[in-house]
Parts: structure tokens; C-alpha cells; sequence
């Protein structure tokens, strides 16, 4: 037990080092500018990035937190290493994102915030279904097929 507590203590200290010191320390340098503003960010997600992930470390590191709230914190770091993976895949292979797919309840204040912004066209809107069939499937096939050879004629 005492081996995976210095495998847990030694990890999370390289995520604190790494995504709660360094960033704090570097986030306003040029060369950190730069990496957000190339992969197509606005400046201000950079600046949020850093804040949350601050918190994040934070939240690691503070003995006696509830456990749910160091859940979330991991979760957080996994969404960001993620995202950064898929941003930095997709700028190294020039890959251009074709268009938008929304899932769930239809929130049309920010689906037409992110339309606006992106200036994608929408290529699906997935409803929450309560019973998934093949039926169901083939419809959001052809709805996207369509959608997707309208976009790019």
C-alpha cells in the first residue's frame, strides 16, 4: 500500500509542477501567447486555462477536501490533456474541422453563439433519445449525409 501511495504522491506532483507552477509562472510570456493564438484561441482562453487549472492543482494538493472535488479536479486534467492532444493533432496535420454536431436537448442561445463564432455549418443535431434503435441510427445517418453534401457542393 505504501508503494502506491509514493506512485500517487510522486504523479501528483508532477501534475501540480507541470499544470499548476509552470503555467501560473509562464502564461504571460510571448512564447505562451503564441502557443494558444496558434492553434486558433482567443487570448482569454489561455488566460482561463491557467486560472482552472490553478484551482485544479489546488485542489489536488489541499489535504481534506472531499473526495468528489479531487474527482472532478482529475477529470479536468484528463479533459485537458485530451482537448490539447486533438487541437495540437489536428493544427500538426492541417486537418480542417468540416462542421458542428450538437447532442442532447436543444439549447439554441448557445448553439448560435458557437454557429456565429466558428462559422461552421451544423452537420447534425442529435436529440436525447430514451430508446436507441437501428431505425433511429439510419435517420441521423441521412440527416448528416445530407447535411454534409449540402455544406461542401
Amino acid at each position: 500500500m505504501k508503494k502506491y501511495k509514493v506512485y500517487f504522491w510522486i504523479s501528483t506532483g508532477f501534475i501540480f509542477l507541470m499544470e499548476g507552477v509552470m503555467p501560473a509562472l509562464t502564461s504571460q510570456t510571448e512564447l505562451a501567447k503564441e502557443g494558444i493564438s496558434h492553434l486558433g484561441y482567443p487570448q482569454y482562453f489561455g488566460n482561463a486555462l491557467v486560472i482552472f487549472k490553478v484551482l485544479g492543482v489546488l485542489a489536488l494538493v489541499i489535504p481534506n477536501l472531499p473526495k468528489r472535488i479531487k474527482e472532478w479536479a482529475y477529470a479536468g486534467f484528463v479533459f485537458d490533456f485530451l482537448f490539447a492532444s486533438i487541437s495540437h493533432g489536428l493544427k500538426q496535420r492541417n486537418i480542417k474541422i468540416k462542421g458542428l454536431i450538437f447532442n442532447g436537448n436543444e439549447n439554441l442561445a448557445t448553439e448560435n453563439s458557437i454557429i456565429n463564432y466558428t462559422k461552421l455549418p451544423v452537420l447534425l443535431s442529435v436529440n436525447q433519445e430514451t430508446i436507441l434503435t437501428k431505425e433511429i441510427v439510419a435517420a441521423y445517418a441521412k440527416s448528416f449525409l445530407t447535411n454534409y453534401k449540402s455544406s461542401f457542393v
